[in-house]
């Protein structure tokens, strides 16, 4: 069974009823591409264990997290285009870096619709947009029971710009003395992509990939969910693999981790970007269950293992590693730790921060979060400080232990009769 059965049986929740028409140009677990020849596209397919919040109160934080990743992937997809010498002299900056298009964004529209009965996003945005190079894609974010499903249709061309060089030369005739550049920033990008062109500019990749999409969802109706999220949980949330309860930060979900390789004692929070198969954000707490700290020296012993932990990131194939550790105020006879680490991954520069908490009985749980380098560090810091802020543990030891360097006393346990 690959995955394009487990798409065609519903096995994730969602069912995609795939055209004969469809042609598999490669398909890998959790994801596949297709050809569609008819309406121009490719279709990209992919299922993840994320968790994505949809609610309308978080709807500021999502649609900047869908901007800052959608300009993050766009200069990625520039910066790692080959191109012969001569044109990569002449290349200009991406317009998400160029003064000349201040505040431009690759999203083209965000639009909360229902996919097979079910809460979804659609997104319209641009991976490429320069001289011989645009590639939209229009995707639909269907968050499932059993994480996230998306379906992305996407058209590429080597010759783009006719849909926007047709649009400013009818207004250069209402603006006399402005160069078409000029022109071009005054309509503004949203003017250019309005959808009332389409019917004018057929052939343009935004109109192909919006005529594709339409034709999924509303003639072809390819799309049926079985098992759409819950309603996810408002304000507390009970971590019972980390025997916790925390209030995470906007968009943080749980998600269920069996077959995941998650260690013994850790829950894992997700909060999903705009692709189902890049790495979302995320937010776990681990109770360690191997370590019990004693009495002596608990801050130290804490702040070692804050640094190993941090170093153990090498072992997983980071480099370049920067890493931090200082000791916090304790709270109460809890004692607390920081650590941060910016590294490189896979090529992609990324940051952690990490909160660790020493309990009296000795036992440590850590609150970590992980983020591509474009999340500001101070977000994150001030994300691990509201959640180490609304922990507590979900059970408390019948009785604290007393505990010196070496020997561990507990009082007698009642004898049964």
């Amino acid at each position: 069974m690959g995955f394009v059965d487990d798409l065609q049986s519903g096995r994730w929740g969602l069912r995609l009823t795939i055209p004969a028409a469809w042609r598999v140009h490669e398909e890998h677990p959790g994801r596949v591409v297709f050809v569609d020849a008819e309406h121009r596209v490719g279709w990209h397919v992919a299922h993840a264990p994320v968790a994505f919040d949809l609610r309308p109160e978080h709807d500021e934080v999502l649609r900047r997290d869908l901007d800052r990743h959608a300009r993050y992937a766009f200069t990625r997809q520039y910066k790692d285009l080959q191109l012969p010498a001569e044109a990569a002299a002449r290349r200009k900056p991406p317009r998400t870096q160029d003064p000349r298009w201040p505040n431009w964004t690759p999203i083209i529209e965000i639009e909360r619709i229902q996919v097979g009965g079910a809460d979804a996003l659609r997104v319209l945005r641009r991976l490429a947009y320069e001289e011989a190079l645009e590639v939209v894609l229009g995707s639909l974010l269907v968050p499932l029971q059993m994480g996230l499903c998306e379906i992305t249709a996407f058209h590429r061309t080597a010759e783009p710009g006719h849909r926007e060089l047709h649009l400013v030369n009818l207004a250069l005739q209402r603006y006399p003395g402005r160069s078409a550049e000029e022109v071009t920033r005054l309509l503004g990008q949203a003017y250019l992509d309005d959808r009332a062109h389409d019917e004018q500019f057929p052939q343009s990749a935004v109109a192909l990939v919006r005529r594709a999409l339409r034709w999924l969802l509303e003639e072809a109706r390819l799309v049926e969910v079985s098992a759409p999220m819950s309603p996810p949980p408002v304000g507390e949330v009970e971590l019972r693999a980390a025997d916790c309860i925390i209030t995470p930060p906007p968009r943080y979900l749980p998600i269920a981790t069996q077959g995941l390789g998650v260690p013994t004692g850790m829950a894992v929070l997700t909060r999903g970007l705009l692709d189902a198969t890049d790495n979302p954000r995320v937010l776990d707490v681990w109770l360690l269950p191997d370590v019990m700290l004693t009495a002596q020296g608990r801050q130290d012993q804490l702040l070692q293992l804050a640094r190993r932990h941090a170093n153990d990131w090498e072992k997983q194939g980071a480099t370049e590693l920067e890493i931090e550790v200082t000791a916090l105020p304790p709270v109460g006879e809890q004692l607390r730790a920081r650590s941060a680490v910016r590294m490189r991954i896979g090529g992609e520069a990324v940051h952690s921060v990490t909160r660790w908490l020493a309990e009296p009985d000795g036992r440590v749980y850590r609150i970590s979060l992980g983020a591509p380098s474009y999340v500001p560090a101070d977000e994150l810091e001030a994300e691990a400080d509201a959640a180490m802020r609304s922990f507590r543990r979900l059970t408390r030891p019948r009785s604290n232990a007393w505990l010196t360097s070496d020997l561990r006393l507990r009082p007698a346990e009642p004898r049964p009769n």
